[in-house]
């Protein structure tokens, strides 16, 4: 199942295209119309709209709060909570708070640690001597 989607060319997201997908984050940049419930139900966290202002309010019902970025205002309804959506936040950029891409530096730092740690023993093991 998806999980995360780039879709560069997409002009048009239709209702409910993606309703109870698993997708967490979301960049179509050009899109220049997004459909109701279109994301209903789904875990998404992050949305990249680029400078579409034709979203519908509802394009989020029923997920948590999206960071979300488009040519919206901050006073549109889909920035405010509703019956059954909490208000998007406005960013005019994503961060990737992952941690993964920093595995392979802890990885090599633990490789590190651990050989400064034997060096040291035996650095010690010698003057004991």
């Amino acid at each position: 199942c998806l999980s995360e989607v780039v879709a560069n060319q997409l002009r048009q997201i239709q209702y409910q295209a993606f309703f109870r997908c698993n997708i967490k984050q979301f960049f179509c940049p050009k899109v220049q119309e997004v459909g109701g419930i279109a994301f209903q139900g789904t875990p998404i966290r992050k949305a990249d709209f680029g400078v579409c202002k034709d979203i519908q309010e509802s394009v989020f019902t029923s997920c948590q709060k999206v960071e979300l970025i488009s040519g919206l205002n901050q006073e549109h309804k889909i920035f405010q909570d509703g019956n059954f959506r909490i208000g998007c936040i406005k960013v005019d950029k994503i961060f990737d708070r992952s941690l993964r891409r920093f595995s392979g530096l802890f990885d090599a730092l633990n490789a590190k640690q651990a050989t400064l740690k034997k060096q040291m023993q035996y650095l010690n093991l010698i003057q004991v001597e």
